[in-house]
């Protein structure tokens, strides 16, 4: 009953409306009870497949919950061991469930998977599609299980409109099956914002790929059967999601001459109405099967044909689709084509009429604000790749680095001043006049012996990309005010940023950001990230021991031995940490302890860390990071304002904080089990290609930020008022 009235919502408020929330809250509330009692995993798969539904269908999508539900139904399934479910190791285990079962169970699995990805399009949810996109041949097993559970046990009850008969068409269903995978790509590689032309040649090879491996399908869409038998029509649906995936790919593609572009879309445009024709014109016709209704609507969008998109709303059966291409348009009709943020958010209901000062006024994405954000988003995604390439090295000693980088910022037509206030390895580069002034900072030193242990490479990249942004909106706009890269030598204990503000660096900034990565956050509140966290205070001391020397093995009672006073030092501080507060931390380290075995050491030296200050967060900025990120990419910061959590390490970007108002946002990488920052882990996970993804995408956040200050006059009032607030309470 709860999904009998999904889509009148979209209409009117109605008595069904009401009923179905009143019935969904019940069956979630028994779902839980069945959950925690550990009941029928059939039952629960079932209820997890039902509540992506339900709550996918809605008319105000909320994308928390939705993520929340992704996370959740990854950790069920993953209570199952897949590769034995799946009958990839062991037949004759005794845990496993028998044949029907385990089949029943593979199924509603790839339907929890199919459910994750048509999310996931949406900006919503997308842990199970990336696992099984992580583990094909996992999810081709679990696919293989499934194949005869409809036939065998729902067989003519089941819905035709979804689904299609697992043995006459399997050459259909595997390319439908493959087809998810390709769209979940599609889709992750839109929203980090790396679709450029190396992307896109990959792509490329997966859809030729696709073309060559079901060869047999595309011909059958396109036989000259007719009437059209259900092999036909199925075919054809098929092949119509197919042209989707490619136009929307090609939507999104940067740096794409736009002559070529017209001319790939109109062909896979033209393909894609031909064969959508024939799907939905049959008395065989899936034109409710979700895939064919997605398809229609990517449709919908790209044409320029009245006619054609006449005929695409009246076969959209879903409102939802109807509602979003109208409002596309609008859009477009206003601010041009717009990215793949804005169509989740349509597609979600939580996009704002652009005419609406309603909308303006609830913090809502409003035309102006999309045009903004997607110009920043484009500059970050035509540099993101050549990122990539700028090397890092230890502290003080990153000359390669910031010749490098220099030499980069040059080549985009930027004024740069090397060796910056005084500092070998320090840089600057600004752009823009009169207004405010936002410093970018980026770090680049490495941790020696481990190399980007603490990935400062990523925090150079996602700095530079984030600069070019606001570079590439002022440019665009005109607007007043300033913008600044400031590298930012040593932070790895040597305390550059410090005298940086000896220098004047940070003099009448209005703001300073940067960002950081970290591995995954313990904490289900913040699955992406932390926009507001505060660091330790640093204080710095050296003590030297000093002994006399003697030959160890022939008279050591001659000497006075200095490494059993610095050990015997290092081992009383390691006792007193039992005894201090836990956000108190203690790190030292036997810099010298003699230089060898068989004399007796007459000199030691112990010492900690450089002294940083503690990092006091601007509140303004924190928040509108997190608003950002969460509206236009779906991602979830910590940033709670009333509990405000310590964190374990310390920075200079804390002296900065007491300077100007300042930012220091965390980034979740993917790292392996048991790896963790300062760690020979965390710099592999560092120079991986997913984690400079999210950097780039966490740039965009940040670069939206920044270009606020300086072009919103409320919002730098407000900036300044939260460090004006925080510097009474210091």
């Amino acid at each position: 009953m709860s999904l009998h009235d999904l889509d009148a919502q979209y209409d009117m408020q109605t008595n069904n409306r009401l009923l179905a929330h009143q019935h969904f809250t019940s069956g979630a509330s028994m779902f839980k009870k069945t959950v925690s009692n550990q009941g029928d995993d059939l039952e629960i798969l079932s209820c997890f497949y039902y509540i992506y539904i339900y709550m996918s269908r809605q008319t105000l999508v909320d994308r928390f919950k939705l993520q929340k539900l992704s996370q959740k139904t990854l950790d069920y399934i993953g209570k199952f061991d897949l590769e034995t479910l799946a009958n990839i190791i062991d037949q004759t285990t005794q845990i496993a469930p028998n044949a029907a079962i385990r089949s029943f169970i593979c199924r509603l699995i790839l339907w929890l998977y199919k459910e994750d990805v048509y999310c996931a399009f949406s900006g919503c949810a997308g842990d199970v599609a990336r696992y099984f996109q992580a583990k094909p041949k996992l999810l081709k097993a679990v696919w293989e299980v499934s194949r005869p559970i409809l036939q065998l046990n729902w067989g003519p009850d089941y819905p035709e409109s979804q689904c299609v008969n697992d043995l006459e068409m399997a050459h259909i269903v595997d390319m439908t099956i493959e087809l998810l995978s390709l769209r979940f790509d599609v889709t992750e590689m839109i929203q980090l914002g790396s679709m450029s032309p190396t992307v896109l040649q990959a792509m490329e090879a997966k859809f030729s790929l696709i073309e060559t491996k079901f060869f047999i399908v595309f011909g059958i869409a396109t036989s000259p059967t007719a009437p059209s038998t259900e092999m036909v029509t199925f075919a054809a649906a098929a092949v119509a999601i197919y042209h989707a995936i490619r136009l929307f790919c090609y939507r999104h593609t940067e740096n794409f001459p736009e002559e070529a572009r017209n001319i790939a879309v109109k062909q896979c445009l033209a393909q894609l109405l031909t064969v959508a024709q024939k799907a939905t014109s049959s008395v065989y016709s899936p034109v409710m099967f979700d895939g064919l209704q997605w398809a229609l609507f990517i449709g919908g969008i790209e044409t320029n044909d009245s006619i054609h998109l006449d005929w695409i709303m009246n076969k959209l059966a879903i409102p939802r689709f109807k509602s979003a291409i109208r409002t596309i348009r609008e859009v477009e009709t206003q601010s041009g084509k717009v990215g793949m943020h804005t169509i989740s958010t349509i597609l979600r209901g939580t996009f704002a009429d652009p005419t609406s000062t309603a909308s303006q006024a609830s913090g809502q994405v409003n035309g102006n604000e999309a045009a903004e954000h997607e110009s920043i988003f484009k500059a970050i995604s035509n540099v993101g790749q050549e990122l990539r390439a700028l090397n890092t090295v230890l502290c003080y000693k990153e000359f390669k680095a910031h010749d490098n980088i220099t030499s980069f910022l040059r080549a985009q037509g930027l004024d740069v001043v090397s060796h910056a206030y005084g500092l070998e390895t320090s840089f600057l580069a600004e752009y823009g006049n009169g207004g405010r002034l936002v410093v970018f900072c980026a770090e680049y030193d490495a941790l020696e012996g481990m190399g980007h242990a603490c990935g400062h490479n990523l925090i150079a990249t996602s700095s530079i990309a984030a600069f070019l942004g606001v570079v590439g909106e002022l440019k665009r706009t005109k607007a007043l005010g300033r913008v600044r890269l400031l590298g930012c030598p040593a932070e790895e204990g040597g305390g550059g940023k410090i005298k940086l503000i000896k220098a004047g660096a940070f003099k009448d900034v209005d703001a300073a950001l940067m960002l950081h990565p970290i591995p995954p956050v313990n904490n289900s509140s913040s699955p992406d990230g932390v926009a507001y966290g505060t660091c330790l205070a640093g204080y710095r001391f050296k003590a030297i021991f000093k002994g006399k020397a003697a030959h160890a093995g022939s008279m050591p009672w001659l000497g006075n031995n200095a490494l059993d006073a610095a050990t015997l030092t290092y081992n009383a501080v390691s006792m007193l940490r039992q005894q201090v507060t836990p956000t108190d931390r203690i790190n030292i380290i036997i810099r010298e302890g003699g230089l060898s075995s068989n004399i007796i050491t007459d000199k030691t030296t112990i010492q900690a860390m450089e002294p940083y200050a503690d990092l006091r967060p601007n509140e303004a900025l924190c928040s509108t990071f997190t608003e950002v990120m969460s509206t236009n990419f779906n991602k979830e910061y910590y940033c709670d304002l009333k509990n405000k959590d310590l964190g374990g390490y310390g920075t200079d970007m804390g002296n900065v904080s007491y300077e100007c108002p300042s930012f220091h946002g965390n980034f979740c990488i993917p790292v392996l089990p048991g790896d963790t920052i300062h760690a020979p882990g965390f710099a592999n996970a560092a120079g991986t290609t997913a984690a400079h993804q999210t950097a780039i995408q966490a740039a965009k956040g940040v670069s939206v930020t920044g270009l606020r200050v300086l072009i919103d006059d409320a919002f730098a009032q407000q900036v300044k008022k939260c460090f004006d607030l925080d510097k009474e309470l210091r």
